[in-house]
C-alpha cells in the first residue's frame, strides 16, 4: 500500500516512495494539508471548510481530481461520510522532537503551510493561523528541548547554535530566554549573560516567575555585586537584620535591633541602596536575599534573630510577630508559637509550640492550631496524629475545652477523609458531651452533609449551627453556607455569608480563614459576571497571602485572579497570573488542575483551541485524581468543546453534550448554565439554539447566545440594551460589538465602521502583555468574527 508523506512545514510537499505527488489546484493542495495534519475528517465539515455551507458538490469534484494522482488508490480513502489520508508528516516528526531531544530546524523549512493564506474561506483561515500558532508553540519547545540535550552532553556551542535562532524570531517567548540564559551560564560567558538578563527584565516581571531566582543568583553572587564583607559593619548589620525579617521592619525597631541611631539610620539606608544592594523602596531582591542569607552561617542567623526577638520585645510587639525570631534564636515560647500558628496557618510553628507546651492548656491550644493547620494543608496523616495526641490529653485530663475539640475535630477529619461513617461515630462523642440541641452539632452535622456532596441536606443544618461558641467552627459554616448559596445561584446571599465570614475571621486574627472569605468573595463576584469587583478583592488579599503558610489557598487566589482577568477581557494581564500559578508547587492534585484550567481558559480566549484542549485534558486528570466530580465534568466538556472548535468535528460536539449531561446531574446551577449556553455556541440548529439558552439570560456567555440565536432565526432588528448590558466586560462587549459590524455591514450601513474601531480597541486592550502567538491567534479570531455571517464566540 502507498504511503503519502508530506511536508507541511513551509509551502506543502507531498511525496509517495519518492515521487512527487503535485495537486492541480491551490484547493486541491489545502484539502490534502488539512487532512494530513488533523486526519479523518467528515464531507460536510470540509466542504465548510473550504467552500461554505451546502457545497459538497465542491467537495466531490475535488476528490474525483485527487483519485488522478500518484498512488492515490492507495492513500486517499474518501466514503460516503468521510475522508482520510494514509501517510505520514513532517508536523508529526516536530512534535516527537520535543520529548525526544531533537533539532527542530531539520524539518522546520519556514511558515507552515506557506502559500495557502490566499484560501480565502473564514474556517480555513481560523484553521491555518491556528495551527501556524500551534506548530510555533511546538517549534519552540522542541529547541529548548534539544538545547538542554546538548547542554547534557556538554556540547555548548551545538546549543547556542539552536537557541540563538530562535531567541531572534521568538523574542516574546520568555521560556527561549530561559534556555538561552542557560546556556551562556554553561559557557561561563557572564557578560553575555548579563546582558541577557539586562535585556528579559527589560521585556518581562521575572520576580513573578520563581524559576528564574536560580538563575539570577548565580549572575548575581558576589562576583556580580560588592561582597557582603564589603560593606561597612553598620550597613552590613542592617542589611541582615532587613533580609531576615518577613515584613518591613518599623524604623524605632531597626535602628534598636542594628544599634545604630535613628539618626544615622538613613545614612546607612542610603549607602545600601547605592551599592546595589536594596531597590529604590528599601526592599532586596529575590536574589539579594538569597545571597544574603548563604553568607550567613546557623550561629550568625541565630544571633540575627536574637536581636530582633529582643528589639521588637521591647516595642511590644504581639507574640505571634516575635514567634519566627524566638524560633530562630532557639528560644522557647509556647504562647508565641501557636498565636503565629493561628495567624499564619504555619504547620512548622504549630509543631513548635506543642514540642513547647508545658501546660495543659497549652498543648490543647496548639494541638488545636496544629491540626487546623495540617487540614488547611492537605497534610491529613499529620491532623490525625495530633488529633490522636489530643484525644489522649483530653481523655487523661478530662479537659472539657480538649474534649470537645478531639470530638469535633475527629469527626470533621473523618468526612475530610471520605470516612462518613467513621465520622458519625466520632460525632456521637461529641453529642454525648453537649447534647443533641447543642448548635457545635448541628454545625458538625452540616459540615459532614457538606463534604459528603449533599448541600440541600446541609443547610439547614448550618443555618442553625451558626450560633456555635466556637469561632472557627462558626466561621466554616459561613464559608460553607456562601458556597451552597453560590452553587445555587444566589450570589447576593453567598456574598452575604462571605461578607460575615471575612469580619469574623479578621476579629479572630486569622489571616488563612481572612484569605479563604476573600477567595470566595472573589469566586462569587466572577460568577455574578463582575470580575472588576473580584480583581478589587484580589488586591486586598495579595499583601496577605505571603504570610500566609497555605500553598493551596495561594495557588486559589491566583486561579479567582486569573479567571477575573480573564473575564473582564484583559488576556495579556492574566498572563502573569497564569504562569504564576503554574510556578508554584503543584504536588497537590487539585491545585496542579486549577492551574492547568485557567491555562486552558486563557488559550481559549486567545483563540488556540488545540493548546486549550491539551491544558484541558491536564485539568480533567488532576481533578480526576483529586476527586472532584464538579471540576473533572467541567475540564471535560471544556476539552471537547474547545476540540470542536480546533476542528468542527460532531463527534467532539456529541462529547459535549455526553459532559454537559454529568454537569446536569451534579445539581449545579452555575455550572449548568454555563454549559448549556456553550454548547448552544457550537450548534448549528436554530431551533437547538432556542432550547438551550435560558429565557432571561443572566449571565454574559448567555447574553452573546441569545444574540447569536437571534441572528440565526433571521431577526432584523437587534435587541436595545443589550451592548450595556455587557458594556465593561471586554471579550463580551468585543464580540457582541464584531456581531453589530457584521449585521450593519451587511445592511450597508455606515456605522459599521464606528463598531469595527471599537472591536479593535478592545482587542489592543485584551492582547497587551500577551506572547505573540498569542497575540496573532486573538487577532485571527477577531476577524473570523467580522467577516463570517454566523459568529461564534
Amino acid at each position: 500500500m502507498s504511503l503519502l508523506h508530506a511536508q507541511l512545514l513551509g509551502p506543502p510537499r507531498f511525496d509517495v516512495e519518492g515521487l512527487a505527488v503535485e495537486p492541480p489546484t491551490r484547493k486541491a493542495t489545502a484539502l490534502l494539508s488539512f487532512l494530513a495534519a488533523e486526519g479523518r475528517t467528515t464531507r460536510a465539515d470540509l466542504s465548510v471548510l473550504l467552500w461554505g455551507h451546502g457545497r459538497l458538490q465542491n467537495l466531490r469534484q475535488e476528490l474525483h481530481v485527487l483519485r488522478r494522482l500518484p498512488g492515490a488508490e492507495g492513500w486517499l480513502r474518501a466514503d460516503r461520510t468521510h475522508v482520510d489520508l494514509v501517510g505520514t508528516s513532517d508536523i508529526e516528526a516536530l512534535r516527537r522532537a520535543s520529548s525526544e531531544g531533537l533539532d527542530p530546524s531539520r524539518w522546520w523549512r519556514g511558515e507552515p503551510c506557506e502559500g495557502l493564506e490566499g484560501v480565502r474561506t473564514p474556517a480555513f483561515q481560523e484553521w491555518l493561523a491556528t495551527l501556524r500558532t500551534s506548530l510555533e508553540a511546538d517549534r519552540m519547545r522542541a529547541g529548548i528541548a534539544a538545547a538542554r540535550r546538548r547542554l547534557r552532553e556538554e556540547d555548548d556551542d551545538g546549543a547556542w547554535a539552536i537557541i540563538a535562532p530562535l531567541l531572534q524570531e521568538a523574542p516574546h517567548e520568555q521560556a527561549v530566554w530561559r534556555a538561552a540564559l542557560e546556556v551562556r551560564l554553561f559557557q561561563e560567558r557572564h557578560d553575555d549573560a548579563q546582558e541577557l538578563l539586562a535585556a528579559a527584565e527589560g521585556r518581562f516581571a521575572l520576580a513573578e516567575h520563581p524559576d528564574w531566582t536560580p538563575l539570577i543568583g548565580q549572575l548575581r553572587g558576589p562576583a556580580g555585586r560588592p561582597s557582603l564583607l564589603a560593606l561597612p559593619p553598620s550597613a552590613r548589620t542592617v542589611l541582615r537584620l532587613i533580609c531576615l525579617a518577613p515584613r518591613p521592619l518599623e524604623a524605632g525597631v531597626l535602628s534598636a535591633a542594628a544599634g545604630v541611631s535613628e539618626l544615622a539610620l538613613p545614612d546607612v539606608m542610603q549607602t545600601l541602596h547605592g551599592a546595589g544592594w536594596l531597590s529604590t523602596r528599601g526592599a532586596p531582591t529575590d536574589s539579594h536575599r538569597h545571597m544574603v542569607m548563604e553568607e550567613l552561617t546557623p550561629q550568625a542567623r541565630q544571633a540575627v534573630h536574637s536581636r530582633l526577638a529582643d528589639a521588637l520585645e521591647a516595642a511590644g510587639a504581639p507574640p505571634g510577630r516575635l514567634a519566627l525570631h524566638l524560633q530562630g534564636a532557639g528560644r522557647p515560647s509556647s504562647a508565641a508559637y501557636a498565636a503565629e500558628a493561628r495567624r499564619t496557618g504555619s504547620i512548622s510553628m504549630a509543631r513548635r509550640a506543642i514540642a513547647t507546651a508545658e501546660t495543659t492548656q497549652e498543648r490543647v491550644d496548639a494541638l488545636d492550631q496544629g491540626i487546623r493547620a495540617a487540614v488547611r494543608g492537605a497534610d491529613l496523616e499529620q491532623a490525625e496524629r495530633w488529633w490522636a495526641q489530643l484525644r489522649e490529653v483530653a481523655m487523661r485530663s478530662q479537659h472539657s475545652v480538649a474534649l470537645l475539640r478531639s470530638a469535633m475535630h475527629g469527626a470533621l477529619l473523618a468526612a475530610r477523609r471520605g470516612d462518613l461513617e467513621r465520622a458519625q461515630q466520632r460525632l456521637s462523642e461529641m453529642v454525648g458531651l453537649l447534647g443533641e440541641a447543642d448548635p457545635s452539632i448541628h454545625a458538625v452535622r452540616g459540615a459532614l452533609a457538606f463534604f459528603a456532596g449533599r448541600p440541600e441536606e446541609a443547610r439547614p443544618l448550618l443555618d442553625v449551627g451558626l450560633a456555635t461558641r466556637d469561632p472557627h467552627l462558626r466561621i466554616l459554616v459561613l464559608n460553607a453556607l456562601g458556597a451552597i448559596c453560590g452553587l445555587a445561584g444566589d450570589v447576593d446571599a453567598a456574598d452575604q455569608r462571605h461578607a460575615e465570614a471575612l469580619t469574623e475571621a479578621r476579629a479572630l486574627g486569622a489571616l488563612p480563614l481572612v484569605l479563604m472569605a476573600l477567595s470566595n468573595m472573589a469566586a462569587t463576584a466572577v460568577r455574578r459576571g463582575d470580575p472588576e469587583e473580584a480583581l478589587r478583592r484580589y488586591d486586598e488579599a495579595a499583601p496577605l497571602a505571603d504570610e500566609v503558610d497555605d500553598a493551596s489557598l495561594r495557588a486559589s487566589l491566583r486561579f479567582n485572579v486569573a479567571h477575573a482577568r480573564l473575564e473582564a477581557g484583559q488576556l495579556g494581564r492574566a498572563r502573569p497570573a497564569v504562569a504564576s500559578l503554574l510556578a508554584s508547587p503543584l504536588d497537590q492534585p487539585r491545585t496542579r488542575g486549577l492551574g492547568c484550567r485557567v491555562r486552558a481558559d486563557l488559550e481559549r480566549a486567545c483563540g488556540r483551541f488545540h493548546e486549550a484542549a491539551a491544558w484541558s485534558g491536564r485539568a480533567q486528570a488532576a481533578f480526576a485524581e483529586a476527586g472532584d466530580a464538579a471540576q473533572q465534568a467541567t475540564s471535560r466538556f471544556n476539552a471537547a468543546q474547545a476540540r470542536f472548535r480546533a476542528r468542527r468535528a460532531p463527534a467532539d460536539r456529541r462529547d459535549m453534550r455526553a459532559a454537559l449531561s454529568q454537569i446536569e446531574q451534579l445539581d449545579r446551577a452555575d455550572l449548568r448554565a454555563a454549559g448549556r449556553a456553550e454548547l448552544a455556541l457550537c450548534e448549528t440548529d436554530p431551533e437547538r439554539v432556542a432550547a438551550l439558552v435560558v429565557a432571561q439570560p443572566s449571565t454574559e456567555r448567555e447574553w452573546a447566545a441569545a444574540q447569536r440565536a437571534m441572528l440565526l432565526r433571521g431577526a432584523e432588528e437587534l435587541y436595545p440594551g443589550v451592548l450595556q448590558q455587557v458594556e465593561g466586560r471586554s471579550m463580551v462587549a468585543m464580540y457582541l460589538d464584531a456581531l453589530v459590524a457584521r449585521v450593519l455591514h451587511l445592511r450597508g450601513d455606515p456605522r459599521a465602521e464606528a463598531y469595527h474601531g471599537r472591536v479593535w480597541a478592545r482587542v489592543e486592550q485584551a492582547a497587551e502583555g500577551l506572547l505573540t502567538s498569542q497575540r496573532e491567534a486573538l487577532h485571527a479570531r477577531v476577524q473570523g468574527w467580522l467577516s463570517e455571517a454566523a459568529l461564534d464566540w
